[in-house]
């Protein structure tokens, strides 16, 4: 539907276009003026999601974000990353999930296959999961006033975000000043009851189960289970 609103509005604002024959485009495409085309065509494309106009407009909007006189420089770039083979919370919904299945090779190709087939049922949970997480969580805990990401797949369709956050009250790196140690404390006061490298127990044994393929119910909130994600993930 965007596709064909976006040919018709291409159609409609480009009038000499409109009667090119396929030949007519092929013989454009097969001389110099094949780079004019493109880029007259490519740029009402900006409305398809994924296309390259579509992902050139937004690093526009982005780097004007970033210049502007409200944002400037985001204080935070993150990865969220999807557990997508271990979760067993949106695994329930697969057309394989089956919850009296053991924890054994099976299990993990059946959930390999479910996701390989339901691609959509997979992208759409991480997105609820991530919003509900920045939602209730991330944007509430760093009181955050702006912010950009962008959804990837990776080769085997594994979902991710690349982002940035722009904080209320984090100092703003464009006028830090390194050489006086009032700012370079600022700075370190801001981020130090945000940033903790304390572990538990280096010495946690590997977890029976994977942390990720819990039960939101099994969950207790304790060091051990701190220990348990930290020697697994870090």
């Amino acid at each position: 539907m965007a596709a064909k609103k976006a040919s018709s509005w291409y159609l409609t604002t480009h009038k000499e276009d409109h009667q090119l024959s396929v030949e007519d485009i092929r013989e454009m495409l097969a001389s110099d003026d094949a780079h004019a085309l493109a880029n007259r065509v490519s740029r009402a494309g900006d409305k398809l999601p994924g296309s390259k106009p579509f992902w050139m407009k937004a690093q526009q909007e982005l780097v004007g974000q970033i210049r502007s006189p409200e944002c400037k420089s985001p204080h935070v770039c993150f990865t969220a990353s999807s557990a997508d083979i271990q979760w067993p919370d949106m695994h329930q919904h697969m057309p394989n999930y089956d919850p009296e299945q053991e924890e054994d090779a099976a299990a993990y190709r059946t959930r390999m296959k479910d996701l390989n087939e339901n691609p959509a049922i997979a992208g759409y949970y991480f997105q609820k999961r991530w919003q509900i997480f920045f939602e209730y969580y991330i944007k509430l805990k760093f009181k955050v006033k702006d912010y950009w990401w962008r959804y990837e797949w990776q080769h085997r369709g594994s979902s991710h975000i690349h982002g940035f956050l722009w904080l209320e009250d984090a100092p703003q790196i464009e006028s830090l000043d390194t050489s006086n140690p009032v700012d370079l404390q600022n700075f370190i006061n801001f981020w130090n009851q945000h940033v903790s490298t304390w572990h538990p127990d280096m010495t946690c044994p590997p977890a029976a189960i994977h942390p990720s393929a819990r039960l939101f119910t099994t969950l207790e909130d304790t060091k051990l289970e701190l220990a348990e994600m930290l020697n697994r993930f870090q």
